[in-house]
């Protein structure tokens, strides 16, 4: 066997190719295998110790050289790539990025759930001279807080100035106002 990371000799890759070939496993076969793999998880414990396997792996400088070196000029062909692309089409893919975040709003604005204007609005308010939080009178790190908990209400009479701790403060003990 090679050491790892080194390519297989022709030889013993043939030996194996007519050994795999010399034993075909039925579709049932497959689907039988395919179905337990699926239940078989990691235990927590196994999952911390491949997490800080590959943590130390990836951040040694050296390490990350060579499996830099190991896979220069390694590439998929189109035809794999297009193979991948037309079995993930249709497929929920709960991995990326925007589906683990809270923020992802399905590719709308962040400001268009509030009313129109409400940046020229906020950067007014914030800029106005004596801006300071209404709580405990920071003068940096300031936000405009809606009273009534509303986006779309951005009436002078809604809006007040709060540094962000009284702000998330207001918001973690439902005290809106």
């Amino acid at each position: 066997m090679p050491a790892r990371g080194q390519r297989m000799p022709e030889e013993m890759r043939l030996r194996i190719s007519t050994t795999l070939k010399a034993h075909p496993v039925s579709p049932e076969t497959r689907a039988k295998i395919s179905i337990a793999n699926r239940k078989y998880r990691h235990t927590p414990e196994a999952r911390a110790k491949i997490s800080a396997g590959n943590r130390r792996r990836f951040s040694d400088p050296a390490e990350r050289t060579r499996m830099s070196e190991l896979f220069r000029g390694h590439s998929t062909s189109k035809e794999t790539r297009a193979k991948i692309s037309a079995a993930q089409q249709g497929k929920a893919r709960p991995n990326q990025a925007r589906d683990r975040c809270n923020f992802w709003r399905g590719g709308v604005s962040y400001y268009a759930s509030y009313g129109p204007g409400w940046k020229r609005i906020r950067d007014q308010i914030l800029k106005s001279p004596g801006a300071c939080c209404l709580d405990c009178g920071a003068g940096q790190d300031l936000v405009v807080h809606h009273r009534d908990g509303n986006k779309r209400n951005c009436c002078e009479e809604n809006l007040r100035v709060l540094c962000r701790s009284c702000h998330s403060h207001r918001h973690y003990f439902g005290r809106l106002g």
